[in-house]
């Protein structure tokens, strides 16, 4: 499955692999959104380093980000989060850019940043 997530003691990690197109990411966002256990996540590390492809359109960057920002603000309810979003390549890089520069224009409330090693993305994230 190129989206799925793994439920951690404080937080949530979101792996994407292989290659991904905006359906799977809207039915991630779909059950994070509904489980009453993201309430109590502190932070969220988004894995992208086993992701090969992102097949987004403009319009599919922009429906992320649009679901990014709606799932950000009712988490925002209870506090902020950080998300620290891990690439190995520099492709992988510009998509999480593209997304990102989307969410900016969304007005997305999460701190996002992108990291080459895991677990820099950890302590950065659990530092919020």
């Amino acid at each position: 499955m190129p989206a799925n997530h793994i439920w951690r003691e404080n937080h949530i990690e979101i792996v994407y692999s292989g290659e991904l197109y905006r359906i799977e990411s809207e039915e991630m966002y779909n059950r994070l959104s509904c489980d009453p256990g993201f309430d109590d996540v502190q932070f969220i590390i988004v894995d992208c380093r086993k992701l090969q492809t992102v097949h987004y359109s403009e319009e599919d960057y922009k429906i992320h980000a649009a679901l990014s920002k709606a799932v950000s603000e009712w988490q925002q309810l209870y506090k902020p989060l950080r998300v620290g979003v891990v690439v190995s390549t520099q492709d992988g890089e510009n998509s999480v850019k593209k997304l990102m520069s989307y969410a900016q224009q969304f007005h997305q409330l999460w701190d996002r940043r992108i990291f080459y090693n895991y677990n820099e993305a950890i302590q950065w994230a659990s530092k919020g």
